[in-house]
């Protein structure tokens, strides 16, 4: 995000309540905004967190009953690490986004540090929604290379 030059015209010394209202009440309605997308984040996040959990407890039964072989026991196995790192990301993204709202005292910077945090995890979900669409699992029945 590109930083606004501090000048006279952008920042007056001494503006007008009715700006410094009207301003204010902007920064809050998007505060509030924020907030509750985050909690939609959460939730949605919390869902996903559910679903993987039982798709792991599902791949480790299968793996244990029909006998795999060793290859494709790895490749399940991979597949879980990789489980695991999308979720350490999603994880660290929320406790950015978590951190940012905290933090956020209404003042330009960390009204800029708290929107750079939500962007962040924005973009973290649009690329993890578009890795899941273009990486499809196979499992092979490691016969061959």
């Amino acid at each position: 995000m590109k930083p606004e030059a501090i000048t006279e015209p952008r920042f007056p010394k001494n503006p007008e309540s009715q700006v410094l209202r009207k301003t204010y009440n902007d920064l809050r309605k998007t505060a509030i905004s924020i907030n509750r997308s985050r909690g939609q984040i959460r939730a949605d996040r919390d869902r996903q967190l559910a679903i993987v959990v039982e798709q792991q407890e599902k791949l480790r039964a299968f793996a244990d009953q029909s006998g795999l072989l060793l290859r494709q026991k790895a490749e399940l196995n991979k597949i879980l690490n990789q489980y695991a790192d999308s979720l350490e990301s999603v994880e660290r993204a929320g406790d950015d986004l978590e951190t940012a709202m905290e933090d956020f005292k209404g003042g330009i910077a960390s009204w800029q540090k708290l929107f750079a945090a939500f962007s962040r995890f924005m973009a973290f979900l649009r690329n993890s929604r578009q890795g899941a669409r273009t990486a499809p699992k196979v499992i092979t029945d490691g016969s061959s290379e």
